[in-house]
C-alpha cells in the first residue's frame, strides 16, 4: 500500500520516487548471499528475500493503477463534494483493485522463485534445500 500512499501524496512521491526507482534497478538476486551473511540461514533472510523481490512490482503496479484513473471521474467526484477519505475509498481504492490483484498475481511467482533461491543458497530445509542436496549425488 506504500504506492498508493506516494500515488495519493505528490510531494512525499516526488521527494521518494528517485530512491524507489534507484532500489528497483540494483539487482536483487545478487544480493541474496549479503542478506544470507547478515540475517543468517534462518526464516527472516528467507522473508527479506522474498519482500524485497515482490516489493517492487507491486509497489509500482498499484502506484501506476492510482495514476491511471480517468481525470473525467476525480472532477465529478469533486464536483459533488466529496471528502478526499471519501474520493479514496469510493474511487480511489476500487480503481487501484485490478491493478493491485494483478500484481500479486505477478508476485506470487516471483515469491515461490525467491523462496526456492535463498533455501538453494543457505539452509537446511526445503525445496532449495533438496535440490542443491539432489545435486551433490
Amino acid at each position: 500500500m506504500l504506492g498508493f500512499g506516494f500515488a495519493a501524496n505528490p510531494c512525499i512521491g516526488a521527494v521518494l520516487q528517485p530512491f524507489i526507482a534507484i532500489m528497483n534497478a540494483m539487482p536483487r538476486i545478487a544480493f541474496v548471499p549479503l542478506i544470507i551473511l547478515w540475517f543468517g540461514l534462518g526464516f527472516l533472510s528467507k522473508v527479506i528475500i522474498v519482500v524485497s523481490l515482490v516489493f517492487f512490482v507491486v509497489f509500482f503496479s498499484i502506484h501506476h493503477g492510482f495514476n491511471e484513473i480517468s481525470t473525467t471521474v476525480i472532477r465529478n467526484a469533486r464536483c459533488s463534494a466529496r471528502t478526499k477519505a471519501k474520493m479514496m475509498c469510493h474511487i480511489h481504492l476500487p480503481a487501484t483493485l485490478a491493478w493491485t490483484f494483478a500484481s500479486l498475481r505477478v508476485g506470487v511467482g516471483f515469491a515461490t522463485t525467491a523462496a526456492v533461491l535463498g533455501e538453494h543458497i543457505g539452509t537446511s530445509a526445503g525445496i532449495g534445500y533438496m535440490i542443491d542436496n539432489a545435486m551433490l549425488r
